[in-house]
């Protein structure tokens, strides 16, 4: 059994791909990018976004259909279908149906749309592979996509990669690994405004885990939380909720069976109680006035090198049981974004600390919960003090400022309050950031 996730996922490293497809040929820069549970295949400036849950693994949007063009799979009335499971042997198959509709790029305007049903074949699990431009890589998986018992396309996923190469099987088009280019800045991903920055549901949940409460909506007057009519971008808008609105969210006795989903992180659909009647909107803009409500943190790209609270004999010169954060490996260039909507309150430009060039961000919730996160080792900072910031955000770039032996984003968090609560060991209130990060 193989899971298969490690391989499509890969570790944001880019490469290049030489391609041969319908007369024309040449090559083009790719690079897998994570934001938490999502992943990216970006190529070029196109891209298609993936999700995942310990069982599944699911495709959403392709922006890379034509240059005008882009389509969204669609399963149950939400975006985003079901794709592979994350386990499987090889010779086994997966199959699903979905939804498939096409968009214009420009307009948002519907092209088309079709009800398909998809198979793929998981071939082999290589533990080497000799791609034609020569290149060997190890841990590669052979993938098809299945049409009437015959493999239609090929797919090779390497470990640290994602796709590595791609073949039309009757037509003989084809892309291939040709060169890695690390050290390479991250590919700029192209906004395509009618898509949100997260899919719809990442994955079911009871909806007797949805408590009645008061929800905020987070920010001023400009900040709109868009309310359907059900979940997922497909059903219509009826309203918007300015910042500062306070809406009440119904319990499970309220809501009919499966229609609550949560996210992976992201908030949650919930339904909602508004002027008398029963609306869908997704808890990603504001902030559930519950007790002790955890936030959850945007995970920084890049693999863990460092946990919190390893290596205390190296720390103890600076009176720290252990390390005071996570650190996340990069290249230098990589995007540092926001990790929750919060206001800049420092900014140092200087490399003469052991943080170096970095940034310091306050988060204050309705509940009364504080929160501060520090983002280190820039060699540019894109922010300055007393902006407002949302999650995902750009707010730096990676460096090697501080103290540092290599390039990588240093990640802290602090809980106001939290040493003379005694909720941490550590002086000036840090924290594990892991408790709201999925690592």
């Amino acid at each position: 059994m193989t899971d298969l996730l490690p391989y499509l996922k890969g570790d944001g490293r880019p490469y290049e791909l030489e391609y041969k497809i319908a007369g024309n040929s040449g090559t083009q820069t790719v690079q897998t990018q994570e934001e938490g549970k999502l992943f990216y295949n970006v190529k070029g400036q196109e891209w298609e976004r993936l999700y995942w849950d310990p069982e599944t693994i699911y495709r959403e949007a392709d922006t890379s259909e034509a240059p005008d063009k882009y389509y969204v799979q669609m399963k149950d009335g939400v975006s985003g279908a079901d794709w592979v499971k994350r386990n499987m042997d090889p010779g086994e198959e997966y199959q699903t149906d979905l939804l498939v509709k096409h968009y214009w790029k420009a307009t948002g305007e519907l092209r088309a749309e079709a009800q398909v049903s998809n198979t793929l074949r998981l071939v082999a699990v290589h533990d080497t592979y000799t791609f034609k431009s020569g290149i060997i890589l190890q841990d590669v998986v052979e993938m098809a996509w299945i049409i009437g018992g015959q493999p239609e396309e090929l797919y090779y996923y390497a470990k640290g990669y994602g796709l590595v190469a791609w073949k039309q099987v009757k037509r003989g088009w084809e892309s291939y690994i040709c060169e890695e280019l690390l050290g390479r800045p991250d590919l700029v991903r192209e906004v395509v405004r009618w898509l949100p920055d997260d899919p719809s549901p990442l994955y079911y949940k009871p909806t007797s885990d949805i408590k009645p409460c008061l929800m905020r909506v987070v920010g001023s007057a400009a900040t709109m939380l868009s309310v359907r009519t059900g979940p997922g971008i497909n059903h219509d808008r009826v309203w918007k909720a300015k910042g500062g609105t306070l809406i009440q969210v119904n319990s499970a006795e309220k809501t009919a069976p499966g229609n609550v989903w949560a996210e992976w992180g992201s908030g949650l659909w919930c339904a909602i109680e508004y002027n008398g009647d029963t609306y869908m909107t997704r808890v990603d803009g504001g902030e559930a006035l519950v007790p002790d409500e955890p936030f959850r943190l945007l995970r920084p790209k890049g693999y863990v090198t460092q946990l919190f609270g390893k290596r205390p004999e190296v720390y103890a010169r600076w009176n720290l049981p252990g390390h005071e954060g996570i650190d996340f490996g990069v290249p230098i260039g990589s995007t540092v974004r926001a990790l929750h909507d919060g206001t800049v309150y420092r900014v140092h430009l200087k490399d003469d600390n052991n943080y170096g060039i970095h940034v310091r961000i306050a988060h204050v919730f309705p509940n009364g919960k504080e929160y501060k996160t520090i983002q280190a080792h820039m060699r540019l900072a894109l922010v300055k003090v007393g902006d407002v910031v949302v999650r995902g955000q750009p707010v730096g770039e990676i460096g090697l400022t501080g103290n540092t032996t290599g390039p990588h984003e240093h990640t802290s968090l602090k809980e106001k309050g939290a040493t003379a609560a005694g909720l941490t060991n550590y002086p000036g209130d840090f924290i594990d950031p892991a408790l709201w990060i999925d690592l």
